[in-house]
């Protein structure tokens, strides 16, 4: 193991401990975002071997032939960041500020698709108008939900999640990593 890989997890916690002395949120919220910012790292770290070995780059790039260090391709990095600070933003959210969370979620993955399912209905009707009603009743559904449960739901999936997928992506890149041949 390198020294960053050894370091890292009480790096960020205490980095983000700091952080937090200097910011007005509670101590609750203080704790809630160390600990994310704890399982967010072994998230990270746990997740990144599948995705090297799925995206895999056995060469130098263009700019840098070296081949002691071969950076990862671009896709790997998004989906490294897709898997990590969409998740881990929308976790410390529900930690800080669940009310502008809840916003966000509802508006951004309910709220937005159902308006721009009514406008296609205006154009085509059929399925996009019975869509777009199915998703203005999630909307309202959604936004109805009081904080303490949105925060404990959310929470409790996104750790779930946080669980899941590194599992069963490390259970992939081993397999991944058996199946592989030299040639």
């Amino acid at each position: 193991m390198s020294a960053i890989e050894t370091t890292g997890l009480p790096i960020v916690t205490l980095v983000t401990g700091l952080a937090t002395l200097i910011s007005p949120s509670t101590l609750f919220e203080r704790l809630g975002l160390i600990v994310v910012a704890g399982y967010l790292t072994c998230v990270a770290v746990t997740i990144t071997p599948a995705i090297g070995m799925a995206f895999p780059r056995f060469s130098g790039n263009s700019v840098e032939q070296r081949r002691d260090v071969i950076p990862p391709r671009m896709s790997a990095v998004l989906l490294q960041g897709v898997l990590t600070i969409g998740p881990g933003a929308a976790l410390a959210g529900l930690v800080v500020a669940p009310e502008s969370t809840h916003a966000v979620l509802v508006g951004s993955f309910v709220l937005l698709p159902a308006l721009l399912l009514r406008s296609l209905a205006t154009v085509t009707g059929g399925a996009f108008a019975t869509l777009a009603e199915w998703s203005m009743a999630l909307a309202e559904r959604l936004a109805a939900v009081d904080l303490i449960h949105l925060q404990l739901l959310g929470c409790s999936a996104l750790l779930l999640g946080g669980a899941l997928i590194p599992t069963v992506s490390y259970r992939h890149a081993i397999a991944r990593f058996d199946r592989h041949t030299v040639d």
